[in-house]
């Protein structure tokens, strides 16, 4: 496997996998080149770190720019193991937030 199934970019201070540099290469690769992937965060409590931290990140350390950040939301969303009706609304919820008609 070239690639892990998870690339965790930064937990604050420590770096969970063994090549942060991988992530600052692969991640805006992947957003550049459209893959669906997302930003997520296990456990706050533990990992001391929420999603809002995960995007600021991505945004500051990656250089994401707030389209891509929006459409890794919503690759979250069309991704996710939700029922088909809870992920309609979710998605639905993500448009509203974010100014999208469905025009």
């Amino acid at each position: 496997q070239i690639f892990p199934d998870q690339i965790l970019i930064f937990r604050k201070s420590m770096c969970i996998i063994q090549d942060c540099h991988l992530s600052s290469l692969v991640c805006p690769r992947w957003a550049m080149d459209g893959v669906n992937f997302s930003l997520s965060t296990d456990d706050p409590g533990v990992m001391q770190c929420n999603l809002n931290d995960e995007l600021m990140r991505a945004q500051t350390d990656l250089g994401f720019d707030p389209a891509t950040l929006t459409r890794l939301t919503f690759n979250a969303a069309r991704s996710s193991f939700l029922p088909e009706t809870e992920k309609r609304e979710l998605l639905q919820t993500l448009k509203t937030a974010h100014g999208i008609s469905d025009e």
